[in-house]
């Protein structure tokens, strides 16, 4: 089962405690190729806790930070957009303006061509069509009819003792 980094970084101290006593008959220790004395481990052991517990109080600070650019971002942003909005409106006729403030001019939208505007009253009707929409005044035309259940014949009641003569009531 693998440990999460505070459960290692626990192991790693109780490691420093315990090379802190003396380990019977060992002076060095030979890992990866490497010889060790119990100091010099519990001294790199220590240095691997300082950087893991550097980076644990690096990640809070970030997340604080974060969490505070994100609650005073919404307002800053808003006034961000009217601003920009401001600018276009008031120096709309002045791009030199603008360009000092890294803004360009609106772009003007290209005016239809008549087969362009055509084929968009098309695809309107079409849309309008499938739909099955229509105008405010096509609406009233609309009227609800109440289907007339088909006349049947009343149904005779049947006597409750057989043979009893049938009387209609008035």
């Amino acid at each position: 089962m693998a440990l999460s980094r505070a459960a290692f970084r626990s192991m790693v101290l109780y490691l420093i405690a315990g090379l802190a006593k003396p380990l019977p008959g060992v002076t060095q220790v030979v890992l990866g190729g490497s010889t060790y004395t119990p100091a010099q481990l519990a001294q790199l052991f220590q240095s691997w806790v300082d950087l893991y517990d550097g980076v644990t109080a690096a990640r809070a600070s970030y997340l604080a930070k974060q969490q505070a650019a994100v609650a005073q971002e919404a307002p800053i942003l808003d006034v961000i957009k009217d601003f920009r909005a401001f600018l276009q409106v008031t120096y709309s006729k002045q791009p030199d303006v603008l360009n000092t403030f890294g803004q360009s001019l609106r772009k003007e939208p290209t005016p239809l061509t008549v087969e362009e505007k055509a084929e968009a009253v098309a695809l309107r009707k079409s849309t309008r069509a499938a739909r099955h929409t229509t105008g405010p005044k096509a609406k009233l035309k609309i009227k609800g009819v109440v289907a007339q259940p088909a006349p049947s014949e009343p149904a005779q009641p049947t006597p409750a003792v057989p043979g009893a003569p049938v009387v209609p009531k008035p």
